[in-house]
């Protein structure tokens, strides 16, 4: 995880590492395929983060210092797509939009989840 720090003055940004996250270490996820991160998203509020993985989505409550707090997050079992590859809250930070990257000859659906 890191947190990108704007110095307008030079109109240079950097990028500092501020946390490791080891889905692995997380005792109750699958461990398989499944743990493979395919996308991110941060809430509109900038207060959350979803990560999406082949299997499932969490969300992490951002703290202050722009670390993740990983002895609380939210399990967020999806209807499980093939290549699910992007995820991105709505406007409200409510509800989430998830898609995958192939459906076959079929149009790719897009699902919409309330997270309230």
């Amino acid at each position: 995880i890191s947190h990108i720090s704007h110095d307008y003055s030079h109109k240079s940004e950097t990028l500092n590492l501020t946390q490791k996250l080891d889905l692995k270490s997380l005792s109750e996820l699958p461990s398989s395929r499944e743990n493979m991160v395919t996308s991110i998203d941060i809430s509109p509020k900038g207060d959350r983060l979803t990560l999406l993985t082949y299997g499932y989505a969490l969300e992490f409550q951002i703290n202050n210092d722009y670390t993740l707090d990983l002895s609380s997050y939210t399990y967020i079992d999806l209807f499980n797509l093939p290549q699910q590859e992007s995820i991105t809250y709505g406007n409200n930070g409510d509800e989430i939009f998830y898609s995958t990257e192939t459906h076959g000859n079929l149009k790719t659906p897009i699902y919409r989840l309330n997270l309230l």
